[in-house]
């Protein structure tokens, strides 16, 4: 379904944002009022980057389809803010981090003794 979209509207947490980047999706993010601030805190580094709008839980209904309307209306906004997120995408993550601990674990002292 993220492949073939082409704007996703959403809360803030961080597994529901991971794949945004990979498909290069544009965000209108609304962060979830009681999950402490870290909904926010994500919510903020995307619309920083340019990847995504924000919008509070309590202005929702005023301003939800006049910002989706503003943004299919620009093209080339809407565009800057995929390319915005694309550019957040670490595809080769995984395998990058299981090389360093794969490294990490050949290298340590306690190399084959007994735990």
């Amino acid at each position: 379904a993220l492949a073939s979209a082409d704007i996703v509207l959403s809360r803030a947490g961080a597994s529901t944002l991971g794949a945004y980047p990979l498909f290069g999706l544009p965000a209108v993010l609304v962060p979830y009022p009681y999950a402490w601030r870290y909904q926010k805190v994500n919510a903020d580094f995307l619309v920083n980057q340019g990847a995504a709008l924000m919008i509070t839980d309590e202005h929702l209904s005023t301003q939800l389809v006049p910002a989706i309307t503003e943004l299919f209306s620009q093209p080339e906004k809407l565009e800057s803010m995929r390319a915005a997120m694309k550019s957040l995408a670490h595809p080769e993550a995984s395998q990058r981090l299981a090389a360093l601990v794969r490294e990490l674990a050949e290298n340590s002292p306690r190399k084959g003794k007994a735990r």
